[in-house]
């Protein structure tokens, strides 16, 4: 299975479009948003292309409860983080912020983050973390987002000049 991570859009409706179409073109089966979508708006080009989305907010989220709202509507999901999930017998956790320590509750193989803008996987303790960057590409110059293919683990980064 094939699931497209990305976060921190703030509102670039044009490199969030971008990206959920390199997903689709890509057969991506899910959407995981980490968080930092900003404004209710936003959310037009996830209904677009009408892939399922779970995700959290981040620190950015001005009317939560109206975001939360426009993405059930349409059968997405979005809560306060952590958001735990159970895919092809891999359990997901997924943040805005990864707390330091990681939680000894957090039983996760993969644990999803994002808030710092920069991309990133790396191995720690037996899990696999995975910063997918900035869609937005305003803090770093570098629009990001990732594929993550499960079971195998396997990762593939999709680019955007900005």
């Amino acid at each position: 299975m094939k699931i497209g991570i990305l976060a921190d859009t703030h509102d670039h409706i044009d490199n969030t479009q971008y990206f959920l179409e390199k997903f689709y073109m890509k057969d991506v089966h899910l959407v995981i948003f980490a968080g930092d979508l900003v404004s209710p708006f936003a959310i037009s080009p996830f209904k677009k292309v009408g892939i399922p989305v779970k995700g959290v907010f981040g620190n950015n989220e001005g009317e939560r409860e109206l975001i939360r709202h426009k993405f059930e509507e349409v059968g997405f999901k979005i809560v306060e983080p952590p958001l735990n999930l159970k895919i092809e017998e891999e359990f997901i956790s997924i943040f805005h912020r990864l707390p330091h320590p990681i939680p000894d509750d957090i039983d996760s193989h993969i644990i999803i983050f994002a808030h710092t803008h920069r991309r990133e996987v790396k191995r720690e303790g037996g899990r696999l973390l995975i910063n997918p960057g900035e869609v937005c590409g305003w803090v770093t110059g570098e629009a990001t987002a990732v594929i993550l293919s499960i079971p195998d683990g396997e990762i593939e980064w999709i680019f955007k000049v900005t």
